[in-house]
């Protein structure tokens, strides 16, 4: 399920992660810009589904409980991050003024930490992936069904080629990539006021 766009929006994400610091006087032009193209990788994705009113509404519903849990989820890793800040700070200063180099058992902090976060995301991704899976079994007919499963490419997954993907898991992987996308929900909204009732 890759698009020239997705390729083009993970590589400005990469050179703007890798030059976080500098900016130029069109920044802020290119950002939004930059944005403009992420909602058009959506909106290539979504618009073959041919989405009616209802089931935006329930679709959005979902999508709503969804983001519950994922704000739960990043609560606690907050927690979390606040728990090692401190340590954190002492390491990153006697590092640079002293010289000295991180503990161990620190490093093992960092590590035990972000392990559990990955993890806690990975359940929590499953549990919002589950919860707008409902609402596609209700409100989606088989044809928007076969439009989601069609975008997905095997080798994504498996490079082999060798496993054999279900229907249902083609849909869930479209579900994780598109409609949990943050830029989904905005793009789902806009359509609302568009889309037919029937």
């Amino acid at each position: 399920m890759k698009s020239l766009l997705l390729s083009f929006a993970l590589c400005f994400a990469l050179i703007g992660s890798a030059n976080a610091q500098i900016t130029t006087e069109k920044g802020s032009k290119s950002d939004a810009t930059f944005l403009k193209m992420r909602k058009l990788d959506v909106l290539i994705k979504i618009l073959p589904l041919a989405l009616k009113k209802p089931q935006l509404d329930e679709l959005l519903s979902s999508i709503e409980k969804a983001r519950v849990i994922q704000k739960e989820a990043l609560q606690k890793e907050d927690e979390v991050m606040a728990r090692l800040d401190p340590d954190l700070d002492k390491a990153v200063t006697d590092g640079v003024e002293k010289g000295v180099y991180p503990s161990k058992s620190l490093q093992d902090s960092i590590t035990k930490a972000t392990r559990s976060m990955s993890t806690s995301r990975v359940l929590a991704s499953l549990k919002m992936v589950d919860m707008i899976m409902v609402a596609i079994d209700k409100v989606f007919d088989a044809g928007q069904k076969k439009v989601m499963a069609g975008t997905f490419d095997p080798k994504y997954m498996d490079p082999t080629g060798q496993l054999d993907f279900k229907e249902k898991d083609k849909i869930r992987f479209f579900v994780k990539e598109v409609f949990l996308d943050p830029m989904s929900y905005n793009v789902l909204t806009d359509l609302l006021s568009k889309a037919p009732e029937k």
